[in-house]
């Protein structure tokens, strides 16, 4: 389901949520990857670029919004205190 771009899932039984907490919650190299790319953007668009690149790959408006959703997540969860 996370894969499927799905953020959360319902359990019917308490020894699910562990497991389901470890799936839905974004990984420390998830995180970095996003500050990388939201960094970028923001690089991009301070300086009148439209195109963005990080670590040698384009990156597009809908993998921004990717990023921003991580980031958001990982805020809300109290694993990251800043903006990138």
């Amino acid at each position: 389901a996370c894969a499927l771009g799905c953020d959360g899932k319902w359990a019917i039984h308490p020894a699910q949520i562990d497991t389901i907490n470890r799936v839905f919650t974004p990984s420390a190299e998830d995180i970095a990857r996003a500050g990388k790319v939201l960094a970028a953007a923001e690089e991009a668009r301070a300086e009148g670029r439209g195109a963005v690149a990080v670590e040698g790959r384009m990156i597009d408006q809908a993998t921004v919004g990717l990023a921003q959703r991580v980031w958001d997540q990982a805020r809300h969860l109290g694993l990251v205190e800043e903006s990138p």
